[in-house]
């Protein structure tokens, strides 16, 4: 594959994945629909994908950067009352695979961090 290929798939991927595996926080947790934004360079180049998801109480970022200055995936949880964010976790990009298999494990860990 060249990397052109390599980044459609994992992106691909990342998007698919989010959006099936993070399912329960709407479902079970009262989260909205994400809301899905992306960075995109002049070239048409997409850098990063953004998923936000919002219920009474709290607000939850899941997001990927792809462009080489960016670390990579993060899951960040924010207090809507206080205003105070917790990086939830987080995997750095060189440690991604291209299947995005470490987002099924990521749902477990914010379960857990929900029911708390």
């Amino acid at each position: 594959m060249t990397p052109g290929e390599i980044y459609d798939t994992k992106r691909k991927n990342f998007k698919e994945k989010t959006k099936r595996y993070f399912e329960f926080l709407i479902s079970k947790f009262d989260f909205n629909e994400p809301n899905h934004l992306f960075n995109e360079q002049p070239n048409g180049t997409i850098t990063s994908d953004r998923f936000e998801y919002e219920n009474q109480n709290r607000k939850i970022v899941i997001s990927n950067a792809y462009h080489p200055n960016d670390y990579g995936f993060e899951v960040n949880l924010t207090d809507k009352q206080t205003g105070q964010t917790e990086m939830i976790h987080f995997v750095l990009k060189e440690k991604q695979d291209m299947e995005q298999n470490y987002l099924e494990n990521v749902a477990e860990i914010l379960k857990t961090e929900l029911k708390n």
